[in-house]
């Protein structure tokens, strides 16, 4: 689960680290795996947005934009348990 918000810049220092501290890049690839998982239907229904908007569908776009507004309400229903 996602504790913080992430920049870029958080990312980088996490391979810095553990460049410093004997960690293996594959081990800080998990921990950002895990940590951006559940971004993905939010991602993905933006996406679903921008294509239907690109390809003037109408009711495509209704539909994406309904399942973006279910993904980002459940995204900030888990942030706010967490």
């Amino acid at each position: 689960m996602i504790t913080k918000k992430l920049s870029s810049n958080d990312i980088l220092n996490e391979f810095d680290a553990a460049n410093d501290d004997g960690r293996r890049p594959g081990e800080i690839a998990t921990w950002l795996r895990e940590e951006i998982s559940e971004l993905q239907p939010v991602v993905t229904a933006a996406v679903l947005v921008t294509a239907a908007f690109r390809l003037k569908d109408e009711r495509g776009l209704v539909v994406a934009l309904r399942r973006l507004a279910t993904a980002v309400d459940v995204l900030e229903t888990q942030r706010e348990c967490d």
